[in-house]
């Protein structure tokens, strides 16, 4: 009997697992998509601190929408039904600069409620990009109560303050991401000792943090023994909290670190970094690192991403470099290389030739009469050797380049003819700048380019006398700079159409002949605002308040028109008033006549205005003096008359000098030029209420 009696136990078990299956799949098909009562109350008080979403990410969350675990953001566990993600970043789907200029129209307002506690299986936790959200208060400290989280991303809210400790509580986390937004204001943190506690963290970013006051970070950090990413860019690290000695060891799974932006200012070979040899990624721009660079680069051989730009590394490339084939990505611009281009590429190793993605050496001090390197160069995305001394031709093979998107080879003496064949393979390319070089770009007018552009200068290029035809084939320009190119004639119809939504436009320094309206309904709105990006290296000059001014990453944006010195006839059109947001108008060394718009005082953002050397005439609009901002002005060399407005702005412009902005204007009369107006100033009208209907005392005060 002792047979059947196993043979019965067995069934007996089998169905008591099958039984325990079918309760678990019917569990789990029941908690499928239904959430805990409690933890959908927690969501809707969450949702009662929030005051503004203007992106409607929250419209999911009602009460009457019973399923929280189908709420926009909310992930549930399939078996529990407990909540287990909250995820609410805002993702920039916006270009940057828009979005960090008015953030108050895409970021969630109000407050991170501590109801988020009842959420107690929650796991992953992102509220990262809601700038408005912190509000410069200081980061919660009931967030290290979360002790199940093991993601937990609050990046780029404008916090405010120190950070709270009790994140240390948080032992489960696997990844960490507190980094600052400097713009409203500063976190800090005096001690991080806490981190130690987290002994499960892989990736940790606390960029933008103020840690000038912890002493000893990198034994701080290094007690983490996972760690695989560490981000500590822009906080204020100096050499006097760098130990001089360190235990590597600790960092063997280290694959990426970003330091840059700090303050070490010390000799480049005596930092640590150079013996973490499992790294991937070294980002240590901006850095203030100066002497050569040390032998030990070369044991950094899985190193794939290079940034020492902005620095003042002097010399070459170590020889030692030869065994580093995985890189992909190398930035040495803004040092002091000092050295021919082909022995550069030749210190680069061989064996990565064929897997380079981007390489910058802009502003590096580097000469030469050949680009013909990039022909070995076959993966390139990126392209950057402006501003350096490089001469000779541009070599056809660059057309070759099937993968480039962007191409910088500016501010060179570089020469000879571009033609279409240097452009043949270029289908992916993006950018291109070939200005302030000695080269002609001959091609044919029929020519169909493989591109499709959103940024090209091609100042001091030839490229007249007509106007290049293939560029109407551009249209989503967003950058264009065809200044001082030789341009003669009509500019062509097609010209306003396809440009109609470029923000930044120079056509200056051109033999442009007239047109039927220089300022088609088409520059309303839309143009002249300059994307200065939040790209590398990207500047531009701009002739501004009577001087070239040089903007880099320190300009989101600037609005500005720029047509001088063209011959641009007819009358200043009224339309122009209607462009309420330029702060910049240079129309000097034209052609123009009639009389400056009467409405010209309702360009109230205006901070330039440059109208010189035209043939302008009648008296000066009064409505100039309610330019509130206005600190640059130039209407000399014209044929004004009449008596000179005064009042507000106008009387501190210019105080050194300021008859200087009216002279050549020999009818003009009254202060500050010496001809006095006869009889007594006339009257300059009834003030004028404010349209938002405030009282004249309330506009006066402010």
């Amino acid at each position: 009997m002792a047979a059947p009696n196993k043979l019965l136990l067995l069934i007996i078990i089998i169905m008591l697992a099958a039984a325990s299956s079918v309760h678990s799949a019917t569990t789990e098909r029941c908690n499928n998509g239904s959430c805990v009562p409690a933890e959908r109350a927690a969501l809707l008080s969450f949702k009662a601190g929030i005051t503004g979403d203007p992106d409607n990410r929250l419209v999911s969350w009602q009460q009457r929408h019973h399923d929280c675990c189908r709420w926009s953001g909310v992930t549930c566990s399939r078996r529990t039904g407990h909540v287990v993600k909250l995820d609410l970043r805002y993702d920039y789907p916006i270009p940057i600069y828009d979005y960090l200029s008015y953030p108050e129209d895409y970021s969630l307002r109000g407050q991170v409620s501590s109801s988020l506690l009842a959420l107690r299986r929650l796991k992953h936790l992102d509220l990262s990009g809601n700038i408005v959200l912190g509000d410069a208060k200081p980061m919660p400290e009931f967030l290290g109560s979360l002790e199940g989280l093991t993601y937990l991303n609050l990046s780029n809210m404008g916090f405010h303050g120190r950070v709270p400790p009790q994140l240390g509580n948080l032992s489960k986390l696997v990844q960490l991401d507190i980094h600052g937004y400097i713009n409203t204001g500063r976190l800090y943190s005096d001690d991080i000792s806490w981190l130690a506690r987290l002994q499960s963290l892989q990736h940790l970013d606390m960029g933008s943090i103020d840690l000038t006051r912890v002493l000893d970070w990198v034994h701080a950090v290094s007690a983490l023994p996972n760690l695989v990413a560490l981000i500590l860019d822009a906080c204020w690290l100096k050499d006097n909290n760098v130990p001089s000695s360190v235990l590597h060891h600790n960092f063997t799974l280290l694959e990426e670190l970003d330091l840059s932006y700090n303050l070490f200012k010390g000799l480049a070979a005596s930092y640590w970094f150079w013996d973490v040899t499992s790294l991937n990624r070294l980002n240590l721009e901006h850095g203030e690192l100066s002497g050569p660079l040390p032998n030990e680069l070369g044991n950094l051989t899985l190193l794939g991403t290079f940034n020492i730009g902005n620095n003042n590394i002097q010399g070459m490339i170590p020889a030692t470099t030869q065994a580093m084939c995985n890189l992909r990505s190398l930035n040495l611009n803004f040092n002091i290389i000092s050295a021919d281009i082909t022995e550069v590429i030749d210190r680069i190793p061989n064996c990565s030739w064929n897997k380079l993605q981007e390489l910058s050496l802009d502003y590096a001090d580097i000469t030469g009469a050949t680009l013909q390197f990039v022909s070995n160069l076959t993966s390139l995305t990126m392209l950057d050797v402006s501003d350096n001394q490089l001469s000779g031709s541009v070599p056809v093979e660059i057309g070759a380049l099937t993968n480039l998107i962007h191409l910088y080879l500016g501010y060179n003496n570089l020469s000879g003819v571009i033609s279409e064949d240097h452009f043949v393979g270029l289908m992916n390319l993006k950018s291109l700048d070939l200005s302030d070089n000695n080269l002609e770009l001959n091609i044919d007018s029929h020519w169909v380019p493989p591109f499709n552009l959103h940024r090209a200068s091609f100042s001091s290029c030839h490229l007249g006398p007509q106007f290049p035809k293939w560029l109407q084939l551009q249209g989503s320009i967003n950058d264009l700079d065809i200044s001082n190119t030789g341009l003669v004639g009509r500019i062509p119809d097609w010209f306003w159409t396809t440009f109609s939504e470029t923000r930044y436009l120079d056509i200056s320094l051109n033999q442009l002949s007239v047109f039927d309206d220089p300022f088609k309904e088409v520059y309303e709105d839309k143009y002249s605002s300059v994307d200065m990006g939040l790209h590398n290296n990207d500047s531009i000059s701009m002739v501004m308040k009577g001087q070239v001014l040089e903007y880099g990453e320190n300009i989101v944006y600037l609005m500005s028109i720029d047509l001088s010195c063209n011959s641009l006839t007819g009358e200043i059109p009224e339309e122009l008033s209607s462009l309420a947001a330029l702060i910049s108008l240079n129309l000097s060394s034209n052609l123009l006549s009639g009389n400056i718009p009467y409405k010209i005082g309702n360009l109230r953002s205006l901070e330039s205005l440059d109208l010189s050397k035209n043939k302008l005439g009648g008296e000066i609009p009064r409505g100039l003096s309610d330019l509130t901002y206005l600190s640059y002005l130039n209407l000399s060399y014209n044929n004004l008359s009449g008596r000179i407005p005064s009042g507000h702005q106008l009387d501190t412009l210019n105080t050194d000098d300021p008859a200087s902005m009216y002279i050549g204007n020999p009818a003009l009369c009254g202060h500050p030029v010496p001809m006095q107006c006869p009889g007594p100033p006339t009257n300059k009208g009834p003030t004028r209420l404010p349209e938002d209907g405030l009282s004249q005392m309330d506009f006066l005060l402010g």
